[in-house]
């Protein structure tokens, strides 16, 4: 990991950190770099403000989530993974879709979980789909997957068997789905 990396890392950690105890819009640069133990002109060598270090936390963290697991990991265990990285981060993504006032996360979001079912197809669909059946079938439980990862924000769901399951009930509804696409 380089020092740059490791650098916007730790300012990450430190908004996070401050938005437990206060709303984002009362966070200051200079209070995300205080905490951080750094100079306040340090910041801006990495970031322009603090949407833009808000927008890399959501990139970086959804990109470790989801892209950098699509080749090592199966699809269940992807959407497994989510439920527990929301649940334990729900502090800091309940802000963070409450902020969105443009729609942009709950857009770049929606687009993850897009590729989750991708991944899903391209694990258990042993047969040709066509191009509109696949996009329908992709938006659908995207859709559906982004609606139940801010139910879980919302109700602050961190009881491990309870997200195990719900995780069991994304992938066997995506089963039967692709069951009757396949008739």
């Amino acid at each position: 990991m380089g020092s740059s990396l490791i650098t916007k890392k730790r300012i990450a950690k430190s908004l996070k950190q401050l938005m437990k105890q206060k709303e984002f819009e009362h966070i200051s640069i200079t209070e995300i770099m205080k905490y951080a133990q750094m100079r306040r002109q340090s910041f801006y060598t990495y970031f322009i403000d603090n949407d833009d270090l808000l927008e890399w936390i959501f990139e970086t963290e959804l990109k470790e989530q989801v892209s950098d697991n699509l080749a090592y990991i199966s699809s269940e265990q992807l959407i497994e993974q989510l439920c527990f990285f929301f649940s334990d981060n729900h502090y800091f993504y309940k802000k963070l879709f409450a902020l969105d006032r443009q729609n942009r996360f709950r857009q770049y979001f929606d687009s993850y979980c897009e590729t989750v079912i991708d991944k899903y197809l391209t694990d258990h669909a042993n047969f040709e789909i066509d191009d509109t059946k696949r996009e329908i079938f992709k938006r659908y439980h995207a859709t559906a997957i982004s609606g139940i990862f801010h139910q879980i924000l919302r109700e602050k769901t961190t009881d491990r068997t309870a997200l195990k399951v719900l995780a069991k009930t994304v992938t066997t509804c995506l089963a039967g789905s692709l069951f009757a696409i396949k008739k």
